[in-house]
């Protein structure tokens, strides 16, 4: 890597190699499966969710997988039985967009939304059973007396650490809300929400969709959120503590230039097993040679203080994606950017580890696909597997009148190549395959 004006540019050394997976039973009905997201649990269970047709119409679609992608079930919308093709969903509806995280003892967890409300699922048996479903997990009522008296319930993310959810719904504007839910709960009784999360509706003083939140085994969590605009804006985290959803305090890692197309640019973050935090967000330029850009930023002390890095990657920057290496020190870090023409982004996948100063620095740096797919709408995701190895989505949308009965999405899995270091040695430390 050179560093130019304070910006680093990437070698790609192409060392991983992938194989493309397809989830045969997403299958499209009309305008369906985008915006695909995915988790890869300890047991390597695999999981992915997509949107529902329209919005909060079936419930959200959702698959697994046992054989590291080579086949794919529907997860069950009630106890073990799935819905009957060519229908689509994995719980009762309406779902909208499922945000899927892993628990222990073979769970899964999914934060979703509706027109009305904020529902949690929840899967047993590696995905083979529905064990919980809760309809009515957001409490209406603390808006009235919080910074809100109107909130729609938007797209909700999860992040999953020693026995509880944290929770993260988009209000349409304004302060963040957070809740916390100790898991698996009490089943919920009737429509009322019972034994359901604990909400701050006022956990920011406003900003744009927040982004994917994380939370480590001690309860300490961090959530994205940009805020401001033009030369003034800048991705705040809010950080805090499962003990206490109201104590929460808003750290400025950096600030961000442009955005540009593609996804939803909220921020990224992700613990890895050691308790550091990764955090990463887009940073297009307007400069006609080199505009793709991302800034990543790591923090040992759960957010309160940060080392930021800034990448240039030639062409515009689609989508960014993090996920903490479960296993032992480090982050998956996967990217889009525009390709040769507008019709298709170029996927590369890195390891983020620290340097010596506990600043990012990229490794393995892989042009994963070659003139692929663009990303899709707000959020393309990609996991790390218990092994090290790397996973990301695609999601292909075909022309309107080829869509009905196509297999859109798919699982790209790292088949050779380093992994993130999962190996432990006898004094602790990780010993790495890069």
């Amino acid at each position: 890597m050179a560093l130019v004006g304070g910006v680093l540019t990437l070698d790609i050394e192409n060392v991983m190699s992938f194989t493309q997976a397809y989830v045969d039973p997403a299958v499209g009905l009309a305008s369906d499966l985008y915006e695909p997201t995915m988790e890869v649990s300890d047991t390597g269970t695999l999981y992915v969710a997509g949107h529902v047709i329209g919005a909060a119409t079936t419930g959200t679609p959702a698959y697994y997988s046992h054989d590291d992608g080579a086949t794919w079930q529907p997860l069950p919308f009630v106890a073990d039985v799935q819905t009957p093709p060519p229908g689509q969903g994995s719980q009762p509806p309406p779902g909208d967009e499922g945000f899927i995280v892993a628990g222990d003892d073979g769970q899964a967890w999914m934060a979703d939304i509706y027109a009305a409300g904020f529902s949690i699922t929840g899967w047993c048996d590696d995905g083979a059973t529905q064990c919980y479903d809760n309809r009515q997990a957001f409490d209406r009522t603390s808006t009235v007396t919080g910074c809100s008296l109107i909130s729609l319930n938007d797209r909700p993310w999860a992040a999953y650490a020693d026995g509880s959810l944290l929770l993260v719904n988009n209000p349409g504007g304004g302060p963040m809300q957070l809740g916390i839910m100790d898991v698996p709960p009490a089943q919920a009784v009737g429509v009322e929400r019972v034994n359901g999360p604990r909400w701050n509706t006022c956990a920011s003083t406003g900003g744009g969709i927040p982004g994917i939140p994380a939370m480590r085994a001690d309860g300490a969590f961090a959530v994205p959120q940009m805020f401001g605009n033009g030369d003034a804006q800048r991705l705040n985290v809010i950080i805090g503590n499962k003990a206490d959803i109201f104590d929460v305090t808003t750290i400025t890692p950096f600030y961000v230039t442009s955005t540009g197309g593609g996804t939803s640019n909220g921020g990224r973050a992700t613990f890895d097993h050691d308790g550091t935090l990764f955090v990463g967000a887009r940073n297009n330029t307007d400069a006609d040679d080199n505009p793709g850009q991302f800034i990543l930023a790591t923090s040992r002390d759960a957010g309160r203080t940060f080392h930021n890095v800034t990448y240039a990657v030639g062409t515009s920057v689609r989508s960014l994606y993090l996920d903490g290496n479960m296993a032992g020190p480090g982050a998956l870090l996967t990217w889009s950017q525009l390709g040769d023409d507008e019709d298709h982004s170029d996927w590369y996948v890195a390891h983020v580890q620290l340097d010596a100063d506990g600043a990012p620095n990229l490794h393995n740096v892989t042009l994963a696909v070659d003139e692929g797919p663009h990303s899709s709408a707000h959020v393309m995701g990609a996991a790390a597997g218990p092994d090290g190895r790397a996973y990301f989505l695609n999601f292909d949308n075909a022309a309107p009148a080829e869509y009905a009965g196509s297999t859109p999405i798919s699982v790209w899995i790292q088949q050779d190549g380093p992994t993130l270091p999962v190996a432990m040695t006898a004094d602790g430390e990780a010993e790495s395959t890069a």
